[in-house]
């Protein structure tokens, strides 16, 4: 979930202020904690709990895959294990509330990650130059012309996996 994301950089923003680090699942812990005193009934959401178990499983399982001295490697690495990881945390929460485990997605998480990157890249770049008055418009259009195709793409990835037969 964006709230998970938003409140943990925050704290993590706040840590860098004041000249600490952050642990990272004490980190969620208190993040999940904080969540859960402004509303309870968020134990019982979905979206909650696959957010918290996917980052927790990240955290714990991704710093054994990225033991490379190489950025690049460690970014190709990332690339495919996450997806990987991520869909062995879900897994018990997907059999539990929907009876079925999704057979491709870890395929299609790994071909959509790289474009999610430049999308998300993106349109943060684009958010932030959009706030210039005087060429705001012209940003957005052509961040809008840029960004299109990868769009485009990851509709397509989704379409092409969501149409192979046992995708749902």
């Amino acid at each position: 979930r964006s709230i998970r994301a938003t409140i943990m950089l925050l704290f993590v923003l706040i840590g860098k202020l004041i000249d600490r680090d952050a642990h990272s699942i004490s980190l969620l812990s208190f993040v999940a904690l904080l969540m859960l005193i402004y509303n309870p009934l968020f134990a019982n959401d979905v979206g909650f709990q696959l957010s918290f178990i996917v980052t927790f499983g990240i955290l714990i399982m991704a710093p054994c895959f990225m033991k490379f001295k190489n950025r690049f490697l460690d970014f190709v690495a990332s690339i495919i294990t996450i997806p990987i990881i991520a869909q062995l945390w879900v897994i018990p929460i997907q059999i539990f509330y929907f009876n079925n485990i999704s057979l491709y997605s870890v395929f299609a998480n790994i071909m959509s990650v790289p474009i999610l990157m430049v999308i998300s890249f993106g349109g943060f770049v684009s958010s932030l130059l959009a706030m210039i008055p005087p060429i705001s418009d012209k940003i957005c259009q052509l961040f809008d012309i840029v960004l299109n195709p990868f769009l485009t793409t990851l509709v397509n990835i989704s379409d092409f996996w969501g149409c192979l037969p046992k995708s749902m």
